[in-house]
């Protein structure tokens, strides 16, 4: 099954070709991250009243290698993500089951983990990366505006 774990280890190997690639994207690392601060600030402004955004303190220094935002319910997101979809918007739901939930990580499973279960059922990630254009991000935030307003 795609994004279920069935045992626990590392994968960091790194052939000639993504370690070369590596290289050449480490020395812009600075700028991408800066980049990408900046769009997922515009996506919080632009998306606040409808959707819960990703809020980060002056002294955290975050990286939005994602930017997941919570819908109201699961059949909020599903609706949302099948609507950008159509809009040929890509979107994920990268953590759609909670880890203790995966066969790797069943022996860990020893409490009630509710925040987790709700949480994973109203997660979607938004598309963000530094090659992203403006009007791209203006494109993904009228559509998901035209969601809310119809």
């Amino acid at each position: 099954k795609k994004n279920i774990s069935i045992m626990s280890g590392y994968n960091s190997r790194l052939d000639n070709i993504q370690a070369a690639v590596a290289n050449v994207k480490l020395k812009k690392i600075k700028s991408r991250i800066l980049k990408t601060i900046k769009y997922a600030d515009y996506y919080n402004a632009k998306l606040k009243e409808y959707l819960n955004v990703p809020h980060y303190r002056k002294n955290e220094e975050p990286v939005f290698h994602r930017y997941i935002v919570i819908c109201k319910n699961q059949r909020e997101r599903d609706t949302l993500y099948k609507f950008l979809q159509k809009n040929d918007i890509e979107t994920k739901i990268n953590y759609g089951v909670p880890l203790y939930n995966h066969p790797a990580y069943k022996k860990y499973k020893n409490g009630n983990f509710p925040n987790a279960e709700k949480f994973s059922r109203r997660m979607l990630s938004l598309p963000l990366y530094p090659e992203m254009k403006k009007n791209e991000i203006d494109y993904v935030i009228s559509k998901i505006r035209k969601f809310f307003q119809s």
